[in-house]
C-alpha cells in the first residue's frame, strides 16, 4: 500500500548507476565470495560504477574466491568476458582475476624485448582481447575471447634472448595450449570448448 520502501540507498544508487554492498561490513561477501565477481559482472553488463568502499572490500577478500566452486566462478567469468569492454574490467580488477587464473600474474610488466611489440605481455593481451570482433548482437565470441586472453600465457616460461638482446619465445604456442587446457579443466569448461580454445592458441602464430 505504501509502495516500494527502500531501507538503504538502493533507489538512489540505481538512479546514479552505482553498485554498493547492502551494508558497510564484509559479512555479505564472506557469506558468498562469488559476489566479488558478480559485482564486476553487473558493472560490466550495465555500465555501472562500483562504490569505492565496496571495491576495497572486494580486493580485501579476493582470496576467498579460492573456496568457491569452479563452475560458479566459470559462469561469472564467462559473462564478464562476453561484455563489450571486458578488457577494461580485467585490467581494473586484475588482482582479483589472478586469484581465479593465477597463471596470468607472470605476464604483468613482462617486457617482451622485441621491436614487434610495443606493449608488455599483459597489456598486449588486453589489446588483443579488445580487438576481437563482436557478434552481431554486440557480444564477444566466448571461445575467441578465451583464446585471446590465454594465447600468450606461456611467454614468461619460454623467454630467451639472442646476442642482440631480442626476445624469443620458442614453443610458447604449444606450451600455452597446454597451460590453457589446465586452466580450463580446472574451471570445468566443456571438452568441446577446451578443444576449440587450445587449438586456436596452439596455432595462433601460424600463417
Amino acid at each position: 500500500e505504501d509502495g516500494l520502501i527502500d531501507y538503504n540507498t538502493g533507489i538512489i544508487d540505481i538512479n546514479n548507476r552505482i553498485i554498493r554492498l547492502n551494508g558497510d561490513d564484509e559479512s555479505i561477501i564472506k557469506k558468498d565470495p562469488l559476489r566479488i565477481l558478480r559485482a564486476i559482472r553487473l558493472s560490466a553488463e550495465y555500465a555501472m560504477k562500483i562504490d569505492l568502499n565496496t571495491q576495497q572490500i572486494m580486493f580485501d577478500n579476493k582470496d576467498l574466491l579460492k573456496g568457491v566452486a569452479a563452475e560458479r566462478i566459470r559462469d561469472e567469468l564467462n559473462r564478464i568476458l562476453m561484455t563489450d569492454k571486458c578488457a577494461f574490467y580485467l585490467k581494473k580488477y586484475f588482482d582479483i582475476f589472478i586469484v581465479v587464473i593465477p597463471e596470468l600474474a607472470l605476464m604483468e610488466k613482462f617486457n617482451q624485448c622485441t621491436p614487434q611489440h610495443v606493449y608488455d605481455c599483459l597489456e598486449h593481451t588486453f589489446v588483443t582481447v579488445n580487438a576481437i570482433k563482436k557478434d552481431p548482437d554486440g557480444k564477444s565470441n566466448l571461445e575467441l575471447t578465451l583464446a585471446g586472453l590465454l594465447h600468450d600465457i606461456a611467454k614468461p616460461y619460454t623467454f630467451s634472448k639472442d646476442e642482440q638482446g631480442n626476445g624469443h619465445f620458442k614453443g610458447h604456442s604449444e606450451k600455452g595450449s597446454l597451460i590453457a587446457r589446465d586452466i580450463m579443466n580446472r574451471l570445468k569448461y566443456s571438452k568441446k570448448q577446451i578443444q576449440k580454445v587450445t587449438k586456436l592458441i596452439e596455432y595462433h602464430d601460424k600463417p
